[in-house]
């Protein structure tokens, strides 16, 4: 075999159905590396949102996550060991009876560059009793408490976004907040109560009031350290996502946004209704909060990612749509045409990205799904020399741009409809190439349409 011979025998190897298959395959191995490059990049501009988020948070107030009020009561218990008097101190930590929340969120959006982070101003009204409970439940002797020096405690995630009007009300006592490092293991406020709580008033239960006013970002949870809590949320945010430990008992959502309330027993929450210094941890405060989280209706690089996640099938479907045209009748494609549409079809995800951090995603998807098929369209028709064939890619494309963009808003059945668009797209190939013989090339048993 003279060297004049290799091409021309390679071409005729190629020209066969299936050696050409197993080629297209190649391409479409090669074409991943374009597609984990888009995929990259989708990620950085995701870590650089996530950044403007943070620098947002960190200006305005973070998600806000809310523990209290509680009152602690210090203890000291005395013995005789050895002729020696020997004590020990400590907190008893009372949360309330009941305990009832009612939140306003006020919402506004604060941009850092193209970046558009929800914030909040939350007007909260807390309103409950503290109760003693039996002298058995307390863990202590009721002599051993000092009931002079109680304090009224509430955990904040960032104290520093509290506004200085807040106001406490125990007992009809008005009490200062201040700062405090840690309260429920959570950073928060304390006051100490200048005249104290009476035993026997505590016993009976001693009312409180609470109206704080605060910034937060993103989300807003409270923790049910109290023996019965109930929690209302108004907002005119109105793309609430509610989570944590328990959805609410009813719900409202409108354009105008969301009304939400949730009620919640001590029974649920993991530890007891009252304890003694560190027996409740913070991580355990904190798996039991529940609330709401505003999000953004459409978040462009949650969808990139997905859409990144759709490139092989889009260029797998799009490869077999060619290839049985090829089957069908006209000129076929030479292998860096081929890689020339792929990378056509790889260039979607960060287009449809770049538009959309300006446009919005449904905008930026129509625009890049557009571009994408016209160009692909327009060099199918001057690689193949045929209208039709182009024609045909097109109409394809844009049935698939428009399934890819089904699939993505219904993120509860994209699994079910992109199994379903593969067996589909499989069984047209395999109806569409039932005569072919593979054996031999691309010949037809009996005389068919083709698309020239």
């Amino acid at each position: 075999m003279t060297t004049t011979e290799i091409p021309t025998r390679f071409g005729q190897l190629m020209n066969k159905p299936g050696p050409r298959l197993a080629g297209l395959a190649l391409l479409i191995l090669l074409l991943l590396i374009p597609l984990g490059m888009s995929e990259s990049r989708v990620n950085e501009r995701g870590q650089r949102r996530d950044e403007a988020a943070a620098d947002v948070a960190g200006a305005w107030g973070q998600s806000q996550s809310l523990a209290g009020p509680i009152l602690r009561l210090p203890y000291t218990i005395r013995w005789r060991e050895r002729d020696e008097d020997r004590n020990r101190t400590g907190w008893l930590v009372l949360p309330p009876q009941q305990l009832n929340v009612d939140a306003r969120l006020d919402s506004e959006v604060r941009r850092r560059g193209i970046f558009e982070v929800p914030v909040y101003r939350a007007k909260l009204q807390l309103r409950g009793q503290f109760k003693l409970p039996q002298a058995s439940d307390l863990g202590v002797a009721v002599g051993d408490i000092d009931f002079g020096r109680a304090e009224i405690m509430i955990g904040i995630t960032e104290p520093g976004a509290l506004s200085a009007d807040s106001k406490v009300l125990v007992d009809g006592q008005g009490v200062v907040l201040e700062p405090t490092a840690q309260a429920l293991g959570l950073q928060g406020v304390h006051a100490l109560l200048r005249h104290g709580i009476a035993a026997e008033r505590l016993a009976q239960g001693v009312e409180f009031e609470v109206e704080l006013k605060l910034r937060g970002s993103s989300a807003f949870r409270l923790a049910p350290v109290a023996r019965e809590t109930t929690l209302s949320i108004g907002s005119d945010w109105p793309h609430p996502s509610f989570g944590g430990k328990g959805l609410p008992r009813e719900s409202e959502i409108s354009n105008q946004g969301f009304n939400a309330t949730w009620s919640v027993s001590h029974l649920g929450r993991g530890y007891p209704p009252v304890w003694l210094d560190n027996e409740v941890t913070r991580e355990q405060i904190d798996a039991t909060a529940f609330g709401v989280e505003l999000c953004v209706p459409v978040d462009p690089y949650r969808m990139a990612e997905r859409i990144a996640k759709y490139g092989v099938l889009v260029l797998l479907l799009s490869f077999a749509a060619i290839w049985v045209m090829e089957l069908l009748g006209g000129r076929p494609l030479h292998p860096v045409q081929y890689l020339l549409l792929g990378g056509s079809l790889c260039l979607f995800g960060l287009l449809q990205l770049s538009l959309a951090e300006h446009l919005g995603f449904a905008v930026a998807f129509v625009l890049a799904a557009g571009a994408v098929i016209l160009q692909a369209s327009w060099y199918a028709r001057v690689a193949t020399r045929s209208t039709r064939r182009a024609f045909a890619l097109g109409g394809l494309l844009s049935a698939w741009f428009g399934y890819l963009y089904v699939v993505l808003n219904a993120e509860d059945m994209a699994f079910l409809l992109g199994s379903l668009a593969l067996f589909a797209t499989l069984s047209a190939v395999m109806w569409a190439t039932r005569k072919v013989n593979w054996s031999s090339g691309a010949h037809w048993d009996v005389a068919d349409a083709t698309l020239e």
